[in-house]
């Protein structure tokens, strides 16, 4: 793969030209070129898309090669923000987050800065391959208001517009607004989103003076989110059954650990159980996404097993009576069994990854990209919270310099199919959002 920097930025181009794979709906790579070069938020995400950068998986074969692209990237990154101005400063914190620092201007300096967050980290297609080559290819897109220019890869890894392009928007608002009246800037690029987000976990919000997070990472534009759901991992295992031949004829005496799965399955249940009443959106699921039985004879009644599934909530209180419902539910079933099979354990372990985020449908954040949105001409703006966890659930019960609450918003661009080899990206979007953004902060720099 070639080295990409800044100042070598001719191999992009180059790439793009060299694929010969061709996929559907497939344009000329020439006609890419020339959007990147008539726009600065598309050339950018390009930089950064061409070099894959999975998250980096301890112990994979491909690991050095990982953290060689990651390193790569977040240094393109890092140059690419300190060429806008020449007090911009950075550094990577313990756990590999880019921390970028942008002076306000003169008049607006003194003012508490506003926070953007991405992640520099992607989902490749392949986990044995995931340092493949990614080849940005433009198609023509059927959406719902035509067919419209989108950026694709070649169909055989994923793209990085999760979250790269984003990323891209990112700069592209300061780029555009760092000679214009603004507040300062603290950016948050992680590494490691879309896994165990360690570096957002870890990271040491008392470094920071802002209060308010725009956290550029979804794939819709003009939508404000402004709550998401927690996530639970519970683990239940089966144990001690005394199993027996298949053909004995005691079988009332005999408890399977298939049967005590499938009871825990209709016990337990599965899928979205509770909306919103004022949005059209999951406010509390459970996904049962993996059984397994211990391998045995074919003949022989399996004695131990387990059930993994993820609960989901928008609210801290329901989340807690669900994981006491299915508490009890799992004692229920094994009392049932205890008189056929003393022996019987099924234990339930649950694992909290992160708390829901609760915020306001009607913050100044909320109020202010709304105006923004409706001055460049978007009178829809879609205000709603989100079933997924992000790494905005991170920010939960943690407080900036001064000892405040964050108060983050998301918003995103558009973009279909994340994490997979359909992954797109609408170039034309791109531009939106960062017009979008560009306008908040003209807004949000004159009243906060």
């Amino acid at each position: 793969m070639p080295t990409i920097t800044p100042v070598n930025v001719g191999h992009t181009a180059v790439l793009l030209s060299q694929n010969r794979r061709r996929i559907d709906n497939q344009l000329p790579p020439e006609r890419l070129i020339q959007i990147a070069k008539e726009n600065p938020v598309v050339d950018t995400f390009l930089k950064l898309a061409v070099i894959p950068t999975p998250t980096i998986r301890p112990g994979h074969p491909k690991e050095l090669e990982m953290r060689q692209n990651m390193s790569l990237v977040r240094d393109i990154t890092d140059q690419l923000f300190k060429g806008l101005h020449p007090e911009v400063t950075s550094y990577v914190d313990d756990y590999g987050s880019l921390i970028i620092k942008v002076p306000g201007s003169e008049e607006h300096k003194n003012k508490q800065p506003l926070m953007f967050m991405g992640h520099l980290d992607v989902v490749p297609a392949d986990l044995d391959e995931p340092t493949k080559q990614v080849y940005p290819t433009l198609i023509n897109h059927s959406t719902k208001e035509g067919i419209k220019e989108y950026i694709a890869s070649d169909g055989t890894t994923t793209l990085g517009a999760d979250d790269k392009s984003l990323v891209a928007i990112i700069w592209d608002v300061v780029r555009r607004t760092i000679n214009e009246p603004h507040v300062p800037y603290e950016i948050v690029l992680a590494i490691d989103e879309e896994e165990d987000g360690a570096s957002l976990v870890n990271l040491k919000t008392s470094d920071f003076k802002s209060k308010h997070i725009i956290v550029a990472d979804y794939d819709r534009a003009f939508q404000i989110t402004f709550g998401c759901a927690s996530f639970v991992i519970i683990k239940i295992d089966v144990d001690g059954l005394k199993g027996g031949h298949s053909g004995d004829d005691n079988q009332e005496m005999m408890v399977s650990a298939t049967d005590i799965l499938k009871e825990l399955h209709d016990g337990i249940g599965n899928r979205v159980i509770k909306y919103f009443s004022d949005f059209a959106a999951p406010l509390l699921s459970k996904n049962i996404y993996e059984y397994e039985i211990a391998r045995s004879a074919s003949n022989k009644i399996p004695t131990e097993g387990h059930l993994y599934l993820s609960l989901r909530s928008n609210r801290q209180d329901l989340e807690d009576e669900e994981i006491k419902r299915i508490e009890n539910e799992v004692k229920q079933i094994e009392q049932k069994h205890r008189s056929r099979e003393q022996a019987l354990s099924i234990q339930i372990k649950i694992d909290k990854q992160c708390p829901p985020w609760n915020g306001d449908p009607k913050s100044l954040l909320v109020k202010l990209l709304t105006q923004a949105a409706n001055e460049i001409g978007h009178k829809e703006v879609k205000i709603a919270p989100e079933h997924g966890a992000t790494q905005v659930n991170n920010l939960v019960g943690k407080k900036n310099q001064n000892g405040e609450d964050f108060i983050p918003v998301i918003v995103g661009v558009d973009s279909e199919h994340w994490h997979s080899t359909k992954e797109n990206v609408s170039p034309r979007s791109m531009r939106e959002v960062s017009n979008w953004l560009c306008k908040f902060v003209q807004i949000y720099s004159s009243t906060n």
